[in-house]
């Protein structure tokens, strides 16, 4: 395994260990909460989030092994994700201020489009390895500010 394969990987049981980290600090608080239409149960989180950092991960492989034309803006997209699904976690169960958590996962919504609309020129798979993310953000978007107007 080459070296970029294994840190993109140490890099991503990173953001997942501190997400579960912020998570978990603010999960008493979540289970007290009204929560809106079509909440699923705690256990499809953690098992849909698993799945959808495989086929980031495999996407970012993809690309640092093919180095497509617009590699460093792909690559620093891919930071600030990174940084705003860990800012959300923060924000959402650390902070307790869902709104402010939702305004970010719009931007991270945003970037999640950029990375695919510009991987998609190069590689129509690494985009498609990116819609459930686009996908599951949505709905997480939905429950996020349905959160945020039951309990405000």
């Amino acid at each position: 395994m080459k070296i970029s394969t294994i840190l993109i990987i140490l890099i991503f049981m990173f953001i997942m260990f501190m997400g579960g980290e912020f998570t978990k600090s603010g999960l008493d608080w979540y289970h007290s909460l009204k929560l809106p239409p079509g909440t699923p149960p705690a256990i499809v989180f953690s098992i849909v989030w698993l799945f959808l950092y495989t086929l980031i991960a495999i996407c970012l492989v993809r690309i640092w092994k093919t180095k497509p034309k617009q590699f460093g803006l792909i690559m620093t997209l891919f930071v600030l994700n990174g940084l705003f699904n860990l800012a959300w976690s923060y924000l959402f169960f650390t902070q307790k201020r869902m709104l402010i958590a939702f305004i970010d996962l719009c931007f991270l919504w945003v970037s999640i489009g950029f990375i695919i609309c510009l991987t998609y020129r190069s590689s129509k798979l690494n985009a498609y390895l990116l819609l459930p993310y686009a996908l599951w953000t949505a709905y997480a978007g939905y429950l996020n500010l349905g959160l945020w107007w039951l309990n405000h």
